[in-house]
């Protein structure tokens, strides 16, 4: 037995055209994160042996999931620079969706008219 097909809302494609269109005028999209952060070697005679404020770097790195491992690689300044943004686009396209969803959920949902 075939069930009628969902009601779209007339507004849903109103609701989440903007949604599409924030997604559509992003252009590099990652997951994980960056940090740009200084360390020491580990030799006790190098300067970086005296704390913090001697330690080598900067280091710009990306730590993302890669096969269910945590992977750190190094990344130059550059691509830290287009990373973070990478990133941020892909938490707001994340923030995006979770709305998108909710809105479609709302449609599914929606009780009948006549019920």
């Amino acid at each position: 037995m075939s069930r009628p097909p969902v009601k779209k809302s007339p507004s849903i494609e109103a609701r989440t055209q903007e949604l599409r269109e924030a997604i559509a005028r992003m252009d590099f999209v990652v997951s994980g994160m960056v940090s740009k952060r200084t360390k020491p070697c580990g030799k006790p005679n190098c300067r970086c042996a005296k704390g913090p404020e001697a330690y080598h770097g900067p280091y710009y790195e990306w730590h993302h999931y890669q096969d269910g491992h945590l992977v750190h690689k190094t990344v130059t300044p550059e691509q830290f620079e287009v990373m973070e943004r990478a990133v941020a686009n892909h938490r707001e396209i994340l923030r995006l969706l979770s709305i998108w969803e909710q809105e479609t959920i709302g449609v599914i949902m929606e009780k009948p008219e006549n019920t």
